[in-house]
């Protein structure tokens, strides 16, 4: 079974969530590319985002659909998070991509709840897969 495949047997709102994320982070690095401003906001969140998805990908093939797939998120995108933070409040970005910025750091802060706690319960030994892995 594929990655995307373990997605969609997950409940309807955990597919709904996946599919979000990937459209508000894709989206919001193309979008912040086009600003001078925003341009390397952008090159940090996609290179974030290949790093999260690269690493993903080899969690899922070694370990399966487990709780263990939130650690790529919990330990690159809190930094990520802190980052649009502090520029958020160092910069005055023009407003298409302040929404933008707001959008996606609203979704990494929920995400990252989840997150730290799939990865705290992994950690404890709740270690059984949540689809099947072939």
């Amino acid at each position: 079974m594929s990655f995307m495949e373990a997605v969609m047997v997950q409940p309807p709102l955990v597919r709904y969530w996946v599919f979000w994320l990937a459209f508000i982070t894709t989206i919001s690095w193309i979008v912040l590319l086009l600003s001078r401003q925003t341009r390397r906001d952008g090159l940090i969140l996609f290179l974030a985002s290949v790093a999260v998805t690269v690493w993903m990908q080899w969690l899922y093939a070694t370990e399966g659909f487990v709780r263990l797939l939130g650690l790529p998120h919990v330990v690159l995108w809190t930094p990520l998070l802190i980052y649009f933070v502090y520029r958020v409040r160092t910069v005055r970005y023009e407003t298409p991509f302040r929404q933008i910025v707001y959008a996606l750091m609203a979704s990494i802060a929920v995400s990252l709840i989840f997150d730290y706690i799939d990865v705290a319960r992994y950690l404890l030994g709740n270690r059984e897969p949540l689809a099947p892995h072939a």
